[in-house]
Protein backbone atom coordinates (compact mmCIF):
# COMPACT_ATOMS: atom_id res chain seq x y z
CA UNK A 1 0.00 0.00 0.00
CA UNK A 2 2.48 2.76 1.24
CA UNK A 3 4.37 1.27 -2.18
CA UNK A 4 1.69 2.21 -4.69
CA UNK A 5 1.52 6.13 -2.33
CA UNK A 6 4.49 6.39 -3.01
CA UNK A 7 4.35 5.75 -6.62
CA UNK A 8 1.37 7.57 -7.61
CA UNK A 9 3.12 10.65 -5.13
CA UNK A 10 6.21 10.35 -7.52
CA UNK A 11 3.96 10.26 -10.91
CA UNK A 12 2.11 13.61 -9.55
CA UNK A 13 5.34 15.19 -8.44
CA UNK A 14 6.93 14.32 -12.02
CA UNK A 15 3.67 15.48 -14.20
CA UNK A 16 3.24 19.03 -11.75
CA UNK A 17 7.34 19.32 -12.93
CA UNK A 18 6.35 18.60 -16.19
CA UNK A 19 3.52 20.54 -16.62
CA UNK A 20 5.38 23.40 -15.68
CA UNK A 21 8.58 22.72 -17.69
CA UNK A 22 6.34 23.00 -20.69
CA UNK A 23 4.42 25.91 -19.14
CA UNK A 24 7.60 27.93 -19.59
CA UNK A 25 8.66 26.63 -22.30
CA UNK A 26 5.57 28.19 -24.14
CA UNK A 27 5.79 31.16 -22.05
CA UNK A 28 9.26 32.11 -23.58
CA UNK A 29 8.34 31.30 -26.95
CA UNK A 30 5.28 33.83 -26.50
CA UNK A 31 7.25 36.44 -25.16
CA UNK A 32 9.70 35.77 -27.87
CA UNK A 33 7.12 36.54 -30.34
CA UNK A 34 6.36 39.90 -28.11
CA UNK A 35 9.67 40.64 -28.90
CA UNK A 36 10.19 40.45 -32.28
CA UNK A 37 6.73 41.89 -32.85
CA UNK A 38 7.53 44.74 -30.82
CA UNK A 39 11.18 45.58 -32.82
CA UNK A 40 9.53 45.19 -36.28
CA UNK A 41 6.94 47.43 -35.19
CA UNK A 42 10.11 50.35 -34.03
CA UNK A 43 12.33 49.53 -36.96
CA UNK A 44 8.73 50.16 -38.95
CA UNK A 45 8.73 53.93 -37.05
CA UNK A 46 12.06 54.86 -36.99
CA UNK A 47 12.08 54.05 -41.19
CA UNK A 48 8.59 55.85 -41.49
CA UNK A 49 9.69 58.96 -39.76
CA UNK A 50 13.47 58.81 -41.38
CA UNK A 51 11.57 58.72 -44.37
CA UNK A 52 9.55 61.69 -43.01
CA UNK A 53 12.68 63.61 -42.36
CA UNK A 54 13.70 63.29 -45.70
CA UNK A 55 10.61 64.60 -47.93
CA UNK A 56 10.62 67.49 -45.71
CA UNK A 57 14.29 68.42 -46.54
CA UNK A 58 13.44 66.92 -50.42
CA UNK A 59 13.39 70.42 -53.13
CA UNK A 60 14.76 70.66 -56.49
CA UNK A 61 17.92 71.91 -54.95
CA UNK A 62 18.69 68.70 -53.55
CA UNK A 63 16.55 66.37 -55.74
CA UNK A 64 19.11 64.05 -57.13
CA UNK A 65 20.95 63.06 -54.00
CA UNK A 66 18.08 63.15 -51.55
CA UNK A 67 15.28 61.53 -53.32
CA UNK A 68 18.33 58.53 -53.76
CA UNK A 69 17.95 58.37 -50.03
CA UNK A 70 14.20 58.19 -50.11
CA UNK A 71 13.74 55.78 -52.13
CA UNK A 72 16.15 53.40 -50.54
CA UNK A 73 14.20 53.80 -47.47
CA UNK A 74 10.98 53.41 -48.97
CA UNK A 75 12.10 49.96 -50.37
CA UNK A 76 13.48 49.43 -46.60
CA UNK A 77 9.55 50.27 -45.51
CA UNK A 78 8.40 48.06 -47.98
CA UNK A 79 10.20 44.96 -47.47
CA UNK A 80 9.26 45.09 -43.39
CA UNK A 81 5.30 46.09 -43.80
CA UNK A 82 2.48 44.31 -44.85
CA UNK A 83 0.24 47.30 -45.82
CA UNK A 84 -0.49 46.82 -49.54
CA UNK A 85 -2.40 49.77 -50.42
CA UNK A 86 0.78 51.42 -48.35
CA UNK A 87 3.53 49.81 -50.06
CA UNK A 88 2.26 50.70 -53.61
CA UNK A 89 1.58 54.67 -52.27
CA UNK A 90 5.80 54.52 -52.07
CA UNK A 91 5.59 52.43 -55.37
CA UNK A 92 4.25 55.18 -56.99
CA UNK A 93 5.75 57.90 -55.23
CA UNK A 94 8.99 56.49 -55.90
CA UNK A 95 7.97 56.26 -59.65
CA UNK A 96 7.06 60.19 -59.53
CA UNK A 97 10.52 61.06 -58.33
CA UNK A 98 11.80 59.56 -60.64
CA UNK A 99 9.63 61.22 -63.57
CA UNK A 100 10.36 64.63 -61.66
CA UNK A 101 13.80 64.12 -61.76
CA UNK A 102 13.38 63.55 -65.59
CA UNK A 103 10.96 66.16 -65.97
CA UNK A 104 11.45 69.06 -63.43
CA UNK A 105 9.10 71.00 -64.71
CA UNK A 106 5.93 69.49 -65.07
CA UNK A 107 5.37 67.77 -61.64
CA UNK A 108 4.81 70.10 -58.66
CA UNK A 109 7.20 68.44 -56.03
CA UNK A 110 5.92 70.16 -53.37
CA UNK A 111 2.09 69.17 -53.38
CA UNK A 112 3.18 65.82 -54.28
CA UNK A 113 5.84 66.03 -50.67
CA UNK A 114 2.96 67.07 -48.98
CA UNK A 115 0.46 64.03 -49.63
CA UNK A 116 2.77 61.78 -48.72
CA UNK A 117 4.01 63.56 -45.51
CA UNK A 118 0.14 63.21 -44.59
CA UNK A 119 0.11 59.06 -45.57
CA UNK A 120 3.24 58.73 -43.84
CA UNK A 121 2.07 60.64 -40.75
CA UNK A 122 -1.27 57.78 -40.71
CA UNK A 123 0.57 54.80 -41.11
CA UNK A 124 2.68 56.17 -38.36
CA UNK A 125 -0.18 56.01 -36.58
CA UNK A 126 -1.60 52.44 -37.99
CA UNK A 127 1.60 50.71 -36.92
CA UNK A 128 1.61 51.97 -33.49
Amino acid sequence: MLLAIGETTGKIVFNTLLTKAIHNFLESKNKKKKEEKNYLINYKVKLLIKLYEKIILLDNSNLYETSNIIKSISNKVIVVSDDKKFNQTLENYNYLLNEIETNNDEINLAVINDEMKQVIKEAIKRVQ
